[in-house]
């Protein structure tokens, strides 16, 4: 079925070929129709155990076809990284993690940078919807401190964190001035002290847990 949806978004998209093509998640769900990605069955994903080295050895091939310039994984756990870099012919480009202060995944950051492999950090606000309570850390003293040195805002000091530890992130926003202020942090460095500081925001929590699929055999986290 990758050939078959990738030749269904090209034509959506009305493109010749995709830029970077990820792999969502290393669980499997079950093919529906083209209109349910995420079929379910009382109350239960429907996922099934396709193994995900065979799925991303058909993504390579659409990289011969040419339909694909490169490939990407997102939220895979280190294990699963290096169980697929073992067992593939194109190395990925990228992977897709939830990363913001409360959960920077340093070990696995670190075997991305090994592999050179980009990582791309989703939901680096640590507030992905905005009808949920800010994180407690956005009125933290150590936070404020350095918005205050900066002439910045706490989001715009979380994003450069992101960026001095060598992510990606790709911050949400839907109002332009969140748009300009997201972009507005390519002017300063945070300092390795300063990093350190950041760094105690650290506790391992996690928003996106899907727990829909914390049976399956390949369930990330």
């Amino acid at each position: 079925m990758v050939k078959y949806a990738c030749d269904m978004q090209l034509k959506l998209l009305g493109v010749d070929y995709i830029d970077l093509y990820l792999m969502h998640s290393p669980v499997g769900v079950d093919y529906i129709s083209d209109e349910d990605l995420m079929p379910h069955e009382n109350d239960q994903l429907r996922t099934n155990d396709v193994d995900y080295v065979d799925t991303y050895r058909s993504m390579e091939q659409l990289v011969h076809l040419g339909l694909v310039r490169s490939l990407g994984l997102s939220n895979f756990n280190a294990n699963q990284l290096k169980r697929l870099l073992e067992n593939c012919q194109i190395t990925p480009a990228s992977l897709q993690i939830e990363c913001h202060p409360e959960l920077v995944q340093i070990p696995l950051i670190e075997l991305c940078k090994f592999h050179n492999i980009t990582v791309v950090a989703y939901s680096p606000l640590g507030r992905p919807k905005a009808c949920n309570p800010l994180p407690d850390y956005y009125t933290d003293s150590k936070l404020l401190a350095l918005a205050a040195k900066y002439g910045k805002t706490p989001a715009q000091i979380i994003l450069r964190y992101l960026i001095d530890i060598g992510t990606v992130p790709i911050p949400k926003a839907a109002q332009q001035d969140h748009l300009v202020e997201n972009l507005d942090v390519f002017d300063f460095h945070l300092t390795p002290e300063e990093l350190l500081q950041l760094k105690t925001f650290n506790t391992g929590r996690r928003i996106w847990k899907f727990e829909k699929a914390k049976n399956h055999q390949y369930y990330p986290y």
